[in-house]
């Protein structure tokens, strides 16, 4: 028998799996719905941080966009980098160009 239950204060789920005559099958079966579980929460971990990420980048550079706008009549300039390190996460350089209005 499996049972899955959740603490509705802690949020932390119970599973449990029960099976008297063969208790190694019964450890198998439990240890490969963890391994399982595991991979499911790692990719919507993956996928839900995948798009706050474009979410920001698409922030910044709307945010470029406005600065850029607000210096075109000072002749001053800002310069916004976004440059991917790696296919887990990105680096994002500002560098601002000091300016008086």
């Amino acid at each position: 028998m499996i049972s899955v239950k959740q603490d509705k204060n802690t949020k932390v789920v119970k599973l449990s799996v029960e099976f008297p005559k063969n208790p190694k099958l019964a450890f198998l079966i439990a240890q490969n719905l963890l391994i399982e579980s595991e991979k499911f929460l790692k990719k919507q971990t993956v996928d839900l941080l995948n798009k706050y990420e474009t979410y920001i980048v698409t922030q910044i550079r709307k945010i470029k966009e406005s600065i850029n706008k607000l210096l075109q009549s000072k002749n001053n300039k800002v310069e916004l980098k976004i440059l991917p390190s790696n296919s887990k996460k990105q680096t994002i350089n500002i560098k601002l160009y000091t300016f008086t209005v």
